[in-house]
């Protein structure tokens, strides 16, 4: 080791370390006792604290027209005008869930990423979505749609709630059954574990992990739309609301929103010492432009936004 670092800094060929004199640690305090903190610092989210009311105060209400193109601003937001193409994988016995049969669709939301729907029915229906219906429910989980399926009560009640309506569930990309575990075996919640990981590395990219969620949903819809769905209720739950909020806002074929244990808003993140949002739901600069109230209210007032 040192021959190489000798070599390339050009220095001596010495190999054997100098003396040291190990301070004493109150020699290296920068502050009487060694605590920042008692000299009455500020903390980090202090600091957060302050900018995010500033902004609020700047900002104010955004709405209309000037709300989706915020929004979409923010995300970088693009979606191809043409329906994807998917695949029809093959069926599982029963799991368990609200109806006896649930057929499973990997649709393309970008080249070499899949979203997961799976459409319920009374019968069983290893084919293309069903024609004949001009309304669906689609639900966007907190986690994965399999999972709640089988426990979530909401879920049990919905398909009985609109009868008339098809009943499909979507796993964007990172949920569910796509759930990654690329930093090792049961990370996905820890701290700095998978989802962290895509969501850090996205933001380097310049594409935000909210971004990518949001245009599998639209994708999804566009699918649904396809194959004749003109009306969709989107309902979401926990993290699936995050997306499925915006999703809302810029689809067309929304007509009703149901959002369960939602986030009230980025400015309530921003302003808090502890949460327990990760960053796969947060945007970066959103609130420069816009918050999630503004959006609530625009769904409030054009599709009949409800919160469980």
């Amino acid at each position: 080791m040192y021959r190489w670092f000798n070599r390339t800094t050009g220095v001596s060929d010495q190999k054997v370390e100098s003396e040291i004199t190990i301070e004493k640690d109150e020699t290296l305090y920068c502050a009487p006792n060694g605590q920042v903190s008692e000299l009455e610092s500020k903390p980090v989210y202090h600091f957060t604290a302050d900018t995010a009311s500033h902004l609020k105060e700047s900002r104010g209400n955004v709405s209309g027209r000037q709300l989706g193109a915020a929004i979409s601003k923010v995300l970088n937001l693009s979606v191809p005008e043409n329906a994807p193409d998917y695949r029809i994988l093959r069926s599982r016995r029963s799991r368990k869930y609200p109806s006896p049969h649930a057929t499973t669709y990997a649709v393309e939301t970008k080249p070499g990423i899949q979203a997961l729907v799976y459409l319920l029915g009374d019968e069983r229906h290893d084919a293309r979505p069903p024609r004949g219906r001009k309304c669906a429910v689609l639900y966007v989980p907190h986690l994965s749609s399999d999972t709640e399926l089988r426990h979530e009560t909401l879920l049990r009640e919905l398909p009985e709630r609109e009868p008339e309506s098809a009943f499909y569930t979507c796993d964007v990309r990172g949920c569910g059954e796509s759930q990654p575990d690329t930093c090792g075996q049961d990370s996905f919640l820890q701290p700095y574990g998978s989802d962290y990981f895509y969501a850090i590395h996205a933001l380097m990219l310049d594409d935000p992990y909210s971004a990518q969620r949001v245009r599998d949903l639209l994708r999804v819809i566009q699918w649904l739309t396809s194959y004749g769905y003109e009306q969709v209720h989107l309902v979401a739950k926990g993290r699936g609301t995050v997306h499925a909020t915006i999703a809302a806002l810029l689809s067309a074929e929304v007509v009703q929103v149901t959002l369960q244990d939602a986030l009230p808003s980025f400015h309530e993140v921003a302003t808090s010492e502890t949460y327990d949002w990760p960053l796969s739901c947060f945007i970066l600069d959103v609130l420069k432009h816009v918050d999630l109230p503004d959006i609530y209210r625009e769904l409030e007032q054009h599709k009949g936004l409800k919160f469980l």
